[in-house]
């Protein structure tokens, strides 16, 4: 009786096979160690309100980009990252990130900028 593979060889199909595995499942876990630290860093950690919208200037940059806005609300003034568009009266949040991160944010256009 002739066996079909050389004495030896399933023991090393078999070994790769569990390598394999191994790999993958080790790969996996990294996965999904990198996104729950990364979902954990973004997620909002605490929000205040910081008053409603009474003004907003824009400083340029020597490009004529902007790149800072000067945000005036009833309970104070901000420098954020950029511009976006506001409108005066809605109510401004300061949320803050797991990372630490604080973002001056419009929940009426679901819109944050990055505080400086």
């Amino acid at each position: 009786m002739k066996d079909s593979a050389p004495v030896g060889t399933v023991e090393k199909v078999a070994a790769l096979s569990l390598f394999s595995v191994v790999a993958i499942g080790l790969l996996g876990a990294a996965v999904y160690a990198m996104f729950s630290v990364l979902s954990s860093q973004l997620a909002v950690v605490n929000e205040q309100e910081v008053g409603e919208v009474i003004n907003a200037t824009f400083d340029r940059d020597n490009s004529n980009k902007t790149s800072s806005a000067i945000v005036e609300t009833t309970e104070g003034i901000f420098v954020v990252d950029g511009a976006f568009q506001l409108i005066k009266g809605n109510e401004l949040t300061i949320r803050t990130r797991g990372s630490g991160s604080r973002y001056l944010c419009d929940p009426a256009q679901d819109y944050c900028a990055r505080l400086r």
